[in-house]
């Protein structure tokens, strides 16, 4: 799992915590195309549901599946883990994040359902760069 901490070690959401959440029981997917890193997906424990933190696929693999079978691992992690579903954020309006999501099973995540530790994460990007207003929590029941 050091992995975790190496590959999103540059990115600006999960830099600061990819390392803090190695304890809580985190999964890392990696697709190889090529003798390289074609795309990863992160997860971790976030209440009772798995939270997708992380999935890149490198623009050179895109629109190849690789997106959707780190999906199909992530569910698959989850429901062996006894997690009824996964829960992301995402930007609303950009294609392959929100549409594709929707397209693949997630939906709005209602505020009011959120448990503890979702409204905090929620906080964390509020209080971070990310631009919010564009943004929103989906979920998928599994």
């Amino acid at each position: 799992m050091d992995d975790l901490v190496a590959l999103t070690a540059s990115e600006p959401y999960m830099g600061a915590h990819g390392a803090r959440h190695l304890e809580d029981g985190a999964a890392l997917f990696v697709a190889e195309r090529q003798g390289g890193l074609a795309g990863y997906a992160a997860l971790w424990p976030v209440d009772h549901l798995a939270h997708l933190c992380e999935i890149d696929v490198h623009p050179d693999h895109g629109r190849s599946g690789i997106g959707r079978a780190l999906m199909r691992a992530c569910e698959d992690w989850a429901h062996v883990s006894g997690k009824p579903g996964i829960s992301l954020t995402t930007f609303i309006d950009v294609p392959w994040n929100g549409p594709w999501y929707a397209r693949l099973g997630y939906e709005p995540y209602d505020p009011a359902l959120w448990p503890p530790s979702h409204a905090e994460l929620w906080a964390g990007q509020l209080a971070s760069a990310l631009d919010c207003t564009r943004r929103l929590m989906m979920v998928k029941w599994l």
